[in-house]
């Protein structure tokens, strides 16, 4: 059976993603263990809350290997700050170190308006995959404070 694993490390909005995936008709299991993970056909990793929190709840959990390796070889989705993770470091909050799977640096944006910026913001899909399959280019509902401009896949390293 294939599932889609939704990563319990405690910092994210479960039953939102869950309840999106079972509207959409997918079977999805929350995973609190690796087998769930390392078993799934792809892996979500949801996030709500502050950067360095998050990395030391990821690393409480013991998931972090798996959700990694995950990462590494399978479709995967980070949300929000689930994604913001994937990154080398972030200065939300305080300097923390990431997971490096995206070779750059999260930063606040540079803007006079408010942060976190909550709007409709454009979406231009560059490279069609499966996860944007049924997805157009247009305007989505966008929660941002923080921005990467530069993302080069490297080598995925567990944070100091």
């Amino acid at each position: 059976m294939s599932y889609i694993a939704i990563v319990d490390y405690g910092a994210g909005n479960l039953m939102s993603v869950h309840n999106t995936l079972d509207y959409l008709g997918y079977e999805n299991k929350i995973a609190a263990s690796a087998d769930v993970i390392e078993n799934a056909a792809g892996v979500i990793l949801p996030g709500v809350g502050a950067f360095p929190d998050a990395m030391a709840a990821l690393i409480d959990s013991g998931l972090t290997e798996a959700v990694l390796k995950a990462a590494k070889e399978k479709p995967f989705l980070g949300i929000c700050l689930g994604m913001q993770m994937l990154f080398e470091e972030s200065d939300e909050v305080r300097p923390c170190r990431g997971w490096v799977c995206c070779r750059d640096a999260l930063s606040a944006l540079e803007t006079s308006l408010k942060l976190p910026q909550i709007g409709w913001n454009a979406l231009d899909i560059l490279r069609p995959n499966a996860m944007t399959e049924g997805l157009e280019n247009g305007s989505y509902v966008c929660i941002s404070c923080t921005a990467s401009w530069r993302i080069r896949r490297t080598k995925t390293t567990l944070p100091p």
